[in-house]
């Protein structure tokens, strides 16, 4: 009775399909887990974008007031030269604290000429209300910090505030300038935490669209399918194989030892590895 080649051609097929199987669901499986944690980050990501588009409002808001007080500062000091037409230059040039550049503190200075002229404007005999802004100009400006401020330095300049009435003023702005400079510093870490964030899981997003191991993995899986199931398969319908049945067997079950030892060393790697993230966490 001789050898029967065609058996174990049978036998090798059958066993590396079970290899395959148990290959191929755990491939799945971990590219179905990382689908899942890249669209969690993703919404992670979203959800701190928001919370970031909303916190640079706030705090863009908070320094734009910084801004307009420490301008109105400026206009503060400078009011004569404003009724007296001197030019912006001479104003700058004179003033000894500087907080914005040329040509951002120009921009701040023609708006308050602007303000000025419009105060003048209103009709005789003014209406104000009791912030010294000119009834009919109350709504236009009421929306702008630095325009309604620019209307109540003229009250002041004019002589007809009270002396009390603008110390409490006064401490009431310094007050809300302090509110916002130190909103303004908490807004300011908490843009740079959440940036980190965005950083961080952006980088952890390019970590999963070439996640570890898949490559190798697909790469057993195919030489498992191609060299010990179809090539055994399609041997197997060649009758002239028993004619070297031997040389044919040992081939066959070369190539299914390298197989194992491939995927036997596969799996060791993927489990003994640790990922870039987790050693990051734990650094």
């Amino acid at each position: 009775m001789g050898f029967d080649v065609h058996s174990l051609l049978y036998t090798i097929a059958s066993l590396s399909a079970s290899f395959v199987a148990i290959l191929g669901g755990f491939i799945a499986s971990k590219l179905i887990s990382i689908h899942g944690e890249r669209e969690a980050i993703k919404s992670k990501m979203d959800n701190i974008s928001q919370e970031l588009h909303v916190i640079k409002t706030e705090y863009d808001d908070a320094v734009q007031y910084m801004q307009e007080d420490d301008a109105l500062d400026f206009i503060r000091k400078h009011a004569s030269g404003i009724k007296d037409g001197h030019n912006f230059k001479e104003a700058y040039e004179a003033d000894e604290d500087k907080f914005f550049e040329y040509e951002e503190l120009k921009k701040y200075w023609d708006r308050a000429v602007f303000v000025w002229n419009r105060y003048w404007e209103c009709q005789f005999p003014i209406k104000l209300n009791k912030d010294g802004v000119p009834k009919e100009l109350a709504d236009e400006f009421s929306h702008s910090f630095f325009d309604y401020g620019v209307c109540k330095i003229l009250w002041e300049k004019s002589g007809m505030a009270y002396e009390l009435h603008r110390l409490e003023e006064i401490k009431q702005a310094n007050a809300e300038y302090r509110k916002k400079r130190d909103l303004a510093k908490k807004l300011s870490f908490e843009i740079k935490l959440l940036e980190m964030k965005l950083e961080q899981m952006g980088e952890r997003i390019l970590e999963l669209s070439s996640p570890k191991g898949m490559i190798e993995g697909l790469v057993i899986f195919a030489y498992f399918s191609v060299f010990n199931i179809i090539h055994p398969l399609i041997l197997s319908t060649v009758e002239t194989i028993e004619v070297y049945p031997i040389a044919v067997s040992h081939v066959s079950i070369f190539l299914l030892v390298i197989g194992l030892l491939a995927i036997f060393g596969y799996f060791v790697w993927m489990l003994t590895t640790t990922p870039k993230n987790e050693e990051s966490e734990h650094a």
